[in-house]
Protein backbone atom coordinates (compact mmCIF):
# COMPACT_ATOMS: atom_id res chain seq x y z
CA UNK A 1 0.00 0.00 0.00
CA UNK A 2 0.95 3.45 -1.13
CA UNK A 3 2.10 5.15 2.37
CA UNK A 4 0.26 8.25 2.71
CA UNK A 5 -0.68 10.40 5.54
CA UNK A 6 -3.96 11.13 4.79
CA UNK A 7 -6.05 8.31 2.41
CA UNK A 8 -8.83 9.71 -0.13
CA UNK A 9 -12.51 8.84 0.83
CA UNK A 10 -12.73 7.14 -2.65
CA UNK A 11 -10.01 4.59 -1.51
CA UNK A 12 -11.45 4.12 1.84
CA UNK A 13 -15.36 3.35 0.73
CA UNK A 14 -13.42 1.19 -2.59
CA UNK A 15 -11.77 -0.82 -0.30
CA UNK A 16 -14.97 -1.12 2.50
CA UNK A 17 -16.72 -2.27 -0.32
CA UNK A 18 -14.30 -4.80 -2.20
CA UNK A 19 -14.77 -6.72 1.21
CA UNK A 20 -18.36 -7.10 0.65
CA UNK A 21 -17.82 -8.89 -2.97
CA UNK A 22 -14.27 -10.23 -1.92
CA UNK A 23 -12.97 -8.24 -4.89
CA UNK A 24 -9.94 -8.92 -6.54
CA UNK A 25 -10.86 -7.72 -10.38
CA UNK A 26 -10.71 -3.27 -9.72
CA UNK A 27 -11.85 -0.83 -13.20
CA UNK A 28 -11.23 2.46 -13.17
CA UNK A 29 -12.10 4.99 -15.30
CA UNK A 30 -10.66 8.65 -15.30
CA UNK A 31 -7.23 7.91 -13.09
CA UNK A 32 -6.31 11.53 -13.84
CA UNK A 33 -3.56 12.30 -11.24
CA UNK A 34 -4.01 8.37 -9.52
CA UNK A 35 -4.79 9.62 -5.98
CA UNK A 36 -7.42 6.92 -5.89
CA UNK A 37 -6.04 4.12 -7.80
CA UNK A 38 -2.06 4.69 -6.70
CA UNK A 39 -3.81 4.13 -2.81
CA UNK A 40 -5.59 0.25 -3.89
CA UNK A 41 -3.89 -2.64 -4.03
CA UNK A 42 -5.80 -5.34 -5.79
CA UNK A 43 -4.66 -8.54 -8.03
CA UNK A 44 -5.83 -6.77 -10.90
CA UNK A 45 -6.04 -3.14 -11.53
CA UNK A 46 -7.15 -1.42 -14.84
CA UNK A 47 -7.27 2.48 -14.83
CA UNK A 48 -8.54 4.14 -18.06
CA UNK A 49 -7.92 7.94 -18.98
CA UNK A 50 -6.91 9.47 -22.78
CA UNK A 51 -4.55 11.80 -20.29
CA UNK A 52 -2.75 10.40 -17.33
CA UNK A 53 -1.16 13.09 -15.13
CA UNK A 54 1.97 10.64 -13.58
CA UNK A 55 4.37 8.64 -15.01
CA UNK A 56 2.44 5.27 -15.32
CA UNK A 57 5.85 3.39 -16.61
CA UNK A 58 7.39 3.73 -13.12
CA UNK A 59 3.89 2.36 -11.62
CA UNK A 60 3.73 -0.33 -13.31
CA UNK A 61 3.30 -4.09 -12.27
CA UNK A 62 1.93 -7.63 -12.66
CA UNK A 63 -1.71 -7.01 -13.18
CA UNK A 64 -1.98 -3.13 -13.21
CA UNK A 65 -2.72 -1.65 -16.38
CA UNK A 66 -2.71 1.52 -17.68
CA UNK A 67 -5.13 2.63 -20.28
CA UNK A 68 -4.46 5.89 -22.36
CA UNK A 69 -7.47 6.33 -24.09
CA UNK A 70 -10.64 7.25 -24.15
CA UNK A 71 -12.81 5.28 -22.27
CA UNK A 72 -15.44 4.87 -25.05
CA UNK A 73 -12.37 3.48 -27.31
CA UNK A 74 -11.49 1.16 -24.34
CA UNK A 75 -14.52 -0.28 -23.68
CA UNK A 76 -15.11 -0.86 -27.87
CA UNK A 77 -11.76 -2.90 -27.71
CA UNK A 78 -12.96 -4.80 -24.68
CA UNK A 79 -16.13 -5.54 -26.52
CA UNK A 80 -14.07 -6.70 -29.76
CA UNK A 81 -11.61 -8.56 -28.11
CA UNK A 82 -8.93 -6.31 -29.26
CA UNK A 83 -5.62 -7.32 -29.43
CA UNK A 84 -4.69 -4.53 -26.99
CA UNK A 85 -6.86 -5.76 -24.22
CA UNK A 86 -5.97 -9.38 -24.55
CA UNK A 87 -3.67 -9.26 -21.46
CA UNK A 88 -6.29 -8.11 -19.28
CA UNK A 89 -8.76 -10.86 -20.96
CA UNK A 90 -6.07 -13.40 -19.41
CA UNK A 91 -7.27 -12.42 -15.74
CA UNK A 92 -10.78 -13.93 -16.54
CA UNK A 93 -12.12 -17.36 -16.79
CA UNK A 94 -14.76 -18.51 -19.48
CA UNK A 95 -17.20 -16.01 -18.15
CA UNK A 96 -15.26 -13.51 -20.05
CA UNK A 97 -14.35 -10.16 -18.34
CA UNK A 98 -16.34 -9.51 -15.53
CA UNK A 99 -14.99 -6.84 -12.79
CA UNK A 100 -16.07 -6.75 -9.52
CA UNK A 101 -15.38 -2.93 -8.77
CA UNK A 102 -16.12 -0.18 -10.83
CA UNK A 103 -15.47 3.27 -10.16
CA UNK A 104 -16.95 5.72 -12.77
CA UNK A 105 -14.64 9.18 -12.28
CA UNK A 106 -14.41 10.28 -16.14
CA UNK A 107 -15.79 13.06 -17.79
CA UNK A 108 -18.57 14.63 -15.83
CA UNK A 109 -21.39 15.47 -18.34
CA UNK A 110 -24.97 13.55 -18.34
CA UNK A 111 -23.80 11.42 -21.50
CA UNK A 112 -20.79 10.71 -21.17
CA UNK A 113 -21.07 9.28 -17.33
CA UNK A 114 -24.03 7.71 -18.68
CA UNK A 115 -22.63 5.80 -21.41
CA UNK A 116 -19.59 4.38 -19.50
CA UNK A 117 -21.88 3.11 -16.73
CA UNK A 118 -23.95 1.26 -19.91
CA UNK A 119 -20.81 0.43 -20.88
CA UNK A 120 -19.75 -1.24 -18.35
CA UNK A 121 -22.91 -3.66 -17.68
CA UNK A 122 -21.03 -5.57 -20.63
CA UNK A 123 -18.41 -6.05 -17.90
CA UNK A 124 -20.19 -6.67 -14.65
CA UNK A 125 -20.98 -9.82 -12.84
CA UNK A 126 -24.42 -10.23 -10.15
CA UNK A 127 -22.04 -9.00 -7.73
CA UNK A 128 -20.05 -6.23 -9.52
CA UNK A 129 -20.57 -2.88 -7.29
CA UNK A 130 -20.31 0.40 -8.81
CA UNK A 131 -18.97 3.87 -7.44
CA UNK A 132 -20.17 6.95 -9.35
CA UNK A 133 -17.72 9.94 -8.33
CA UNK A 134 -19.51 13.41 -7.87
CA UNK A 135 -22.84 12.56 -7.85
CA UNK A 136 -24.24 15.50 -6.53
CA UNK A 137 -22.86 19.22 -7.28
CA UNK A 138 -20.74 20.86 -4.70
CA UNK A 139 -22.98 23.80 -5.85
CA UNK A 140 -24.48 25.46 -8.20
CA UNK A 141 -21.54 26.64 -10.41
CA UNK A 142 -19.81 23.18 -9.70
CA UNK A 143 -22.74 21.90 -12.15
CA UNK A 144 -21.72 23.86 -15.04
CA UNK A 145 -20.14 20.46 -17.23
CA UNK A 146 -17.48 22.51 -18.52
CA UNK A 147 -14.82 23.18 -15.52
CA UNK A 148 -12.94 25.90 -17.11
CA UNK A 149 -16.32 27.73 -17.21
CA UNK A 150 -17.47 26.29 -13.85
CA UNK A 151 -14.05 27.97 -12.20
CA UNK A 152 -14.68 30.72 -14.72
CA UNK A 153 -17.90 31.67 -13.21
CA UNK A 154 -17.20 31.18 -9.65
CA UNK A 155 -14.07 33.34 -10.08
CA UNK A 156 -16.68 36.16 -11.29
CA UNK A 157 -18.41 36.19 -8.10
CA UNK A 158 -15.97 34.78 -5.28
CA UNK A 159 -17.59 31.79 -4.65
CA UNK A 160 -14.97 28.88 -3.79
CA UNK A 161 -14.95 26.11 -5.99
CA UNK A 162 -12.87 23.19 -5.91
CA UNK A 163 -14.47 20.43 -8.19
CA UNK A 164 -16.52 20.61 -11.24
CA UNK A 165 -19.05 18.23 -11.12
CA UNK A 166 -20.76 18.35 -13.64
CA UNK A 167 -24.57 16.31 -14.37
CA UNK A 168 -23.51 12.94 -12.69
CA UNK A 169 -26.88 13.85 -11.29
CA UNK A 170 -28.88 13.39 -13.51
CA UNK A 171 -27.02 9.55 -14.44
CA UNK A 172 -28.67 8.60 -11.45
CA UNK A 173 -31.63 10.06 -12.27
CA UNK A 174 -31.76 7.61 -14.85
CA UNK A 175 -30.74 4.74 -13.08
CA UNK A 176 -33.96 5.23 -10.97
CA UNK A 177 -35.85 5.53 -14.31
CA UNK A 178 -34.30 2.86 -16.32
CA UNK A 179 -32.70 0.41 -14.27
CA UNK A 180 -35.20 -0.63 -11.69
CA UNK A 181 -33.37 -4.03 -11.06
CA UNK A 182 -30.12 -1.93 -9.69
CA UNK A 183 -30.40 -0.25 -6.35
CA UNK A 184 -28.12 2.70 -5.27
CA UNK A 185 -28.06 5.20 -2.23
CA UNK A 186 -25.91 8.24 -2.20
CA UNK A 187 -23.07 9.15 0.40
CA UNK A 188 -22.40 12.86 1.30
CA UNK A 189 -19.62 13.06 3.84
CA UNK A 190 -16.30 14.40 2.38
CA UNK A 191 -16.62 13.14 -0.93
CA UNK A 192 -20.32 12.91 -2.94
CA UNK A 193 -21.15 9.66 -4.54
CA UNK A 194 -23.65 6.94 -5.73
CA UNK A 195 -22.71 3.39 -5.16
CA UNK A 196 -24.77 0.93 -6.95
CA UNK A 197 -25.54 -2.69 -7.41
CA UNK A 198 -27.86 -5.36 -8.89
CA UNK A 199 -30.84 -6.34 -6.91
CA UNK A 200 -33.53 -7.85 -9.22
CA UNK A 201 -37.02 -7.30 -8.35
CA UNK A 202 -36.71 -3.80 -7.43
CA UNK A 203 -40.20 -1.35 -8.26
CA UNK A 204 -39.83 2.19 -8.63
CA UNK A 205 -41.77 4.58 -10.21
CA UNK A 206 -40.28 6.71 -13.00
CA UNK A 207 -39.84 10.73 -12.40
CA UNK A 208 -39.36 11.70 -16.01
CA UNK A 209 -40.91 10.96 -19.31
CA UNK A 210 -37.68 10.60 -21.60
CA UNK A 211 -34.18 11.44 -21.33
CA UNK A 212 -34.34 15.03 -22.77
CA UNK A 213 -36.48 15.68 -19.64
CA UNK A 214 -33.67 14.04 -17.42
CA UNK A 215 -31.44 16.26 -19.26
CA UNK A 216 -33.22 19.32 -18.47
CA UNK A 217 -32.90 19.30 -15.03
CA UNK A 218 -30.51 21.79 -13.37
CA UNK A 219 -29.30 22.08 -9.79
CA UNK A 220 -32.36 23.96 -8.44
CA UNK A 221 -34.81 21.61 -10.29
CA UNK A 222 -32.69 19.11 -9.03
CA UNK A 223 -33.77 19.89 -5.01
CA UNK A 224 -37.43 18.48 -6.26
CA UNK A 225 -35.54 15.19 -6.26
CA UNK A 226 -34.18 14.62 -3.46
CA UNK A 227 -35.62 11.00 -2.55
CA UNK A 228 -34.81 9.66 -5.47
CA UNK A 229 -30.70 10.05 -4.52
CA UNK A 230 -31.69 7.82 -1.16
CA UNK A 231 -29.12 9.52 0.71
CA UNK A 232 -27.43 7.32 3.30
CA UNK A 233 -24.62 7.99 5.90
CA UNK A 234 -20.84 6.33 5.61
CA UNK A 235 -21.83 4.37 8.88
CA UNK A 236 -24.75 2.43 7.64
CA UNK A 237 -24.56 2.36 3.57
CA UNK A 238 -22.64 -1.25 3.76
CA UNK A 239 -26.10 -2.67 5.22
CA UNK A 240 -28.15 -2.10 2.35
CA UNK A 241 -25.38 -3.34 -0.53
CA UNK A 242 -27.32 -6.10 -2.58
CA UNK A 243 -30.12 -5.59 -0.91
CA UNK A 244 -33.45 -3.38 -2.85
CA UNK A 245 -33.52 0.29 -2.04
CA UNK A 246 -35.96 2.54 -2.84
CA UNK A 247 -36.94 6.41 -2.45
CA UNK A 248 -40.05 5.66 -0.82
CA UNK A 249 -38.61 5.62 2.91
CA UNK A 250 -36.30 8.71 1.85
CA UNK A 251 -39.47 11.14 1.00
CA UNK A 252 -39.25 13.64 3.75
CA UNK A 253 -40.44 16.90 3.68
CA UNK A 254 -36.75 18.62 4.16
CA UNK A 255 -35.31 15.94 1.43
CA UNK A 256 -34.29 18.84 -0.33
CA UNK A 257 -32.07 20.25 2.68
CA UNK A 258 -29.75 17.18 2.60
CA UNK A 259 -28.47 17.53 -0.90
CA UNK A 260 -27.26 20.86 0.45
CA UNK A 261 -24.49 19.33 2.18
CA UNK A 262 -22.06 21.71 1.29
CA UNK A 263 -23.39 25.31 1.61
CA UNK A 264 -21.82 28.38 -0.77
CA UNK A 265 -18.46 29.25 0.55
CA UNK A 266 -16.85 32.66 -0.26
CA UNK A 267 -13.31 32.42 -0.99
CA UNK A 268 -12.37 34.63 1.89
CA UNK A 269 -14.26 32.40 4.17
CA UNK A 270 -12.18 29.37 2.29
CA UNK A 271 -8.84 31.70 3.42
CA UNK A 272 -9.78 31.91 6.87
CA UNK A 273 -11.04 28.36 7.49
CA UNK A 274 -6.82 27.38 5.81
CA UNK A 275 -5.64 29.50 8.16
CA UNK A 276 -7.37 27.77 11.37
CA UNK A 277 -6.71 24.64 9.64
CA UNK A 278 -2.54 25.17 10.16
CA UNK A 279 -2.90 26.86 13.90
CA UNK A 280 -3.58 23.89 16.09
CA UNK A 281 -4.60 26.77 18.95
CA UNK A 282 -6.98 28.28 16.97
CA UNK A 283 -8.32 24.70 15.29
CA UNK A 284 -8.78 24.18 19.20
CA UNK A 285 -10.91 27.25 19.72
CA UNK A 286 -12.50 26.45 16.81
CA UNK A 287 -13.79 22.95 18.09
CA UNK A 288 -14.79 24.36 21.24
CA UNK A 289 -17.36 26.49 19.37
CA UNK A 290 -18.56 23.71 17.69
CA UNK A 291 -16.87 25.01 14.50
CA UNK A 292 -15.93 22.32 12.31
CA UNK A 293 -12.66 22.44 10.77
Amino acid sequence: MKNKTKRTKSAIRIEELAKLNSATRYLEIGVFKGETFLDLQFPLMVGVDPDFQFDIEANKREGKYFIPETSDSFFKKLAEGHEAVKGIAGHFGDDGIKFDLIFIDGWHSYDQSLRDFENSLLFAHDKTIWILDDSIPQNPYASVDDYGKSLQYSNKVGVYNKAGNGHVYQTVLTIHDKYPDFSYCTLLADKYQTVVWKAPGGKRTPVCNSPEEIKSIDYFDMLNYAPQFMIESDDSYLELVGKINTPAKYDVPDAWERLLFSKVETMRERELLETVRKNPLLRLVARLHGIRT
